[in-house]
């Protein structure tokens, strides 16, 4: 299913930290190299499907009070795709990963790729700031058996980022992949996340909120990247590859990147602790 932010219902989308000024769209340039194949994937058209480990077994988390307290109207989707060229892309959505939607009405299969290749949901505007709240549906009681987990993209050439994640009940484990050229990304987790944090900056800070570095493992900076391991970090195995539960991973060129609970939104801006100023550039 694909739409365009023109059509859709524009709902209030993620409020800022207090203390922080609000998301402004950025028009400056980004200094990207030419041969930059994440630069060259968004110039023209919306990024192609990438590969990820899809099967996966429901990880066990805590589901906040604030993730499952008030829950959207509207119907859930699923394969979701929403493609904008100069606007804003603003709204609620709710994704259940269970729904079968045929394939006539979802968008045609870049070359090489195959059903399991589709995200769950696409968000992509050209010349825009995005700004979401995405409501996962789950059951209501967790389950051993293994399904793909829930893919996310969310990308825009030029703009900041805004999205807060709300589980229904006890959901698949999800894969979030966040990019913007220029400007800030702000992402809310809820609760039962659990895995790994990558976040990439080349002129910025990366930081995870205090409450959510408590839960954390610090894995270091390393190329503009830093990383944390959110949970037991026995859990992870040997090899990166393998892993196929919770995973964000965000990047902007010029720009912040900082990530908290959703249920921590509306509190007042957390002192930073020991290991958010090692790890904050």
């Amino acid at each position: 299913m694909i739409v365009t932010s023109e059509k859709l219902p524009q709902t209030r989308g993620c409020t800022e930290d207090a203390g922080e000024a609000p998301i402004e769209e950025s028009h400056q340039p980004a200094n990207t190299p030419t041969g930059d194949s994440k630069n060259d994937e968004l110039d023209d058209n919306p990024p192609a499907y990438n590969d990820h480990a899809q099967d996966t077994m429901i990880l066990r988390g805590t589901q906040s009070a604030a993730d499952t307290h008030s829950k959207p109207k509207g119907n859930p989707t699923n394969y979701l795709s929403v493609v904008g060229s100069h606007s804003p892309i603003k709204g609620t959505y709710v994704i259940d990963p269970s729904m079968h939607v045929p394939s006539s009405y979802l968008p045609p299969l870049g070359e090489g790729e195959t059903e399991g290749d589709r995200k769950n949901l696409h968000l992509h505007t050209r010349d825009g700031s995005v700004d979401v709240d995405i409501w996962l549906v789950g059951r209501q009681e967790h389950s051993d058996i293994r399904k793909r987990r829930t893919t996310l993209h969310v990308s825009s050439r030029d703009g900041s980022i805004a999205i807060k994640v709300h589980a229904i009940d006890a959901i698949q484990p999800f894969f979030l992949d966040v990019f913007t050229r220029d400007g800030r990304i702000t992402v809310l987790l809820p609760r039962s996340f659990h895995g790994p944090v990558a976040l990439t900056s080349r002129d910025g800070s990366c930081t995870l909120s205090d409450e959510l570095l408590c839960n954390s493992t610090p894995l270091g900076v390393a190329d503009h990247t830093t990383r944390f391991f959110v949970g037991d970090f026995s859990a992870m195995p040997d090899f990166a590859s393998q892993w196929e539960g919770y995973e964000l991973k965000a990047e902007t060129r010029d720009g912040r990147v900082r990530v908290k609970y959703v249920d921590e939104d509306g509190q007042s801006g957390p002192k930073l602790g020991l290991f958010s100023r090692i790890f904050s550039k």
